[in-house]
């Protein structure tokens, strides 16, 4: 028994980085699925966040968020700047060294 563990141990640790290689970004992803004037808008909103010291990676998470939900584009701009504008509070608040899951929460209080 204690063999076969090792044995699936070993391999988790051989298949999981391969599994890491494959996946993309957030920020890939958006380029792959939003429309061009949608992925401008969020890439001047993720670039401020950038100028700020805030993490990118939220800001497409939530368009894409957006996308998946189906949300019109008319509805999905206007949330996403507040989403970035409460993004911005939240590191105000909590500091530069808050990480992204922390700055989302405080996004989300």
């Amino acid at each position: 028994m204690r063999r076969s563990l090792w044995v699936v141990a070993a391999l988790c640790g051989i298949c999981f980085p391969s599994f890491a290689l494959g996946q993309t970004t957030n920020r890939e992803r958006a380029r792959d699925v939003l429309a061009p004037n949608v992925l401008q808008a969020v890439e001047a909103l993720a670039g401020a966040a950038e100028r700020d010291g805030l993490p990118t990676d939220p800001v497409y998470a939530k368009a894409l968020e957006g996308v998946a939900k189906g949300v019109p584009e008319a509805r999905l701009l206007p949330a996403l700047d507040l989403f970035a504008g409460r993004l911005r509070a939240a590191g105000d608040i909590l500091g530069a060294t808050a990480g992204a899951p922390l700055l989302v929460a405080g996004v989300d209080a």
